[in-house]
């Protein structure tokens, strides 16, 4: 997997876990991240599911241990968690109106539908 770099900050592969967007993958990437690279401080979980299975590795196998959690999927609930996560939350209403007239103009139009980039002000919330 290649990624982008800015600011020519390094990127460790080692501590990247890809998993597959749920609980049971959050859980198994957190135990495995902490286990074999106990000096790693905060974790960036792609998904809310994911999340809760990082939540639950932490609270099983590394009680003792202060972890910090960015999630990129807020979601309502998030606020009452131990450890806390700090999520983005992304504008998802916007992002569905926008789909579904897209796919509306398309399925009329056929090929000759409109194509959008949609950018989205993401909001962090900690």
């Amino acid at each position: 997997m290649t990624l982008p770099r800015e600011h020519d900050l390094p990127i460790n592969q080692q501590y990247i876990w890809q998993g597959n967007y749920t609980i049971q993958s959050g859980v198994e990437g957190t135990t495995r991240l902490l286990t074999k690279h106990p000096e790693i401080e905060a974790l960036f979980v792609i998904n809310y599911y994911m999340s809760l299975g990082a939540l639950k590795a932490l609270r099983q196998n590394f009680s003792k241990r202060h972890v910090e959690m960015l999630v990129f999927d807020h979601f309502f609930v998030n606020d009452i968690f131990y450890p806390s996560i700090s999520s983005i939350e992304q504008p998802v209403a916007t992002i569905g109106k926008t789909a579904g007239r897209l796919l509306i103009e398309r399925l009329v139009k056929g090929k000759e539908g409109n194509y959008e980039t949609i950018y989205c002000k993401n909001s962090l919330r900690t």
